[in-house]
């Protein structure tokens, strides 16, 4: 994985700034906001569901640690 980061631009220990125009780095600027507005939907789908529940300030998720189906096999 580190080979193929670094192809892009991307290396340890070491500020990287991958050309400006290039797909990767458009794609690298373009994923945070996508990725915010998925994880706001979920949170509120989540609350509204049941699966997560805000108490004192802080979120519980019921679900947390039950990964590959884990509920079909009860």
């Amino acid at each position: 994985m580190v080979a193929k980061l670094a192809k892009i631009g991307i290396v340890p220990d070491r500020t990287s700034t991958p050309p400006a125009r290039s797909r990767h780095r458009q794609g690298i600027d373009a994923a945070p906001k996508p990725a915010q507005e998925k994880i706001s939907v979920y949170l509120k789908e989540a609350l509204v569901t049941g699966d997560a529940k805000l108490e004192n300030g802080w979120l519980f998720f019921k679900n947390t640690g039950l990964y590959a189906g884990y509920r079909n096999r009860r």
